[in-house]
């Protein structure tokens, strides 16, 4: 198990009182910002999987630094490989929540959807909080989420489109989980079954005169409840 990552930081400032009039922040963005600052802080403060750090020195924050510990790609040379640590700046502009917030990787990350950025465009609504924006970014990591048909990355997106057995790469899921309510029946609800598959994961087919790297060996856990599919990916020990 992960260890829990710190609290979020936090210190108890005066919320600063900036003015649309000075062309910095009206109040409703400040009653946005100050929603989305708590939320924050008390849906990942102790977290295993997230640690949120609050950038410069207004309070509320226009601007977060939020480590993910989940598993997701980067490359080596033309190899893509597991990555288990990623960094990503969140700055929320003067036209948040109406604008989306920027996200911009601080770590490399082999994604069809990120590049210079994370493209959140497919997943944002301006009622969408801090919290959902976080957890969203957890998921295009895992490839829980991802769109090649329109990428940043095209390497990334025909990889990905030649690969998709390989997805989900992790099932850390940060937003709330569904509840299922049971009534009038007390028969136990069905266990998961486990299908476990050993064995080099399919190379990937290389487009002619360009060098693309599969992930290498791993042993594949497909594990299956209901209607769910995920697919755990565990390197595979050296004989």
């Amino acid at each position: 198990m992960l260890p829990a990552f710190a609290t979020i930081r936090y210190e108890a400032d005066a919320v600063d009182e900036r003015d649309d009039d000075c062309g910095r922040v009206s109040a409703p963005r400040l009653r946005r910002l100050a929603a989305d600052f708590e939320a924050v802080r008390g849906e990942f403060s102790g977290h295993p999987y997230v640690f949120v750090s609050a950038l410069g020195p207004n309070r509320p924050p226009e601007a977060y630094r939020v480590t993910f510990r989940v598993r997701g790609l980067r490359l080596e040379g033309n190899q893509p490989v597991p990555a288990d640590h990623h960094e990503v700046e969140i700055q929320l502009p003067l036209g948040y929540p109406r604008e989306k917030p920027l996200c911009t990787p601080l770590t490399p990350l082999f994604h069809p959807n990120v590049k210079d950025y994370y493209c959140i465009q497919d997943y944002w609504a301006a009622g969408q909080s801090l919290v959902d924006t976080i957890a969203k970014i957890a998921d295009m990591i895992q490839f829980k989420v991802y769109n090649p048909a329109s990428p940043l990355d095209a390497l990334a997106a025909r990889w990905a489109q030649q690969n998709p057995q390989l997805f989900p790469l992790g099932n850390v899921s940060l937003g709330a989980p569904e509840v299922e309510i049971v009534l009038g029946s007390r028969t136990p609800l069905p266990q998961s079954e486990s299908i476990v598959t050993e064995g080099p994961l399919p190379e990937l087919t290389e487009p002619p005169g360009e060098l693309v790297g599969a992930i290498g060996s791993f042993d594949t856990i497909v594990t299956a409840s209901g209607d769910d599919l995920a697919v755990v990916l565990h390197r595979a020990e050296k004989p």
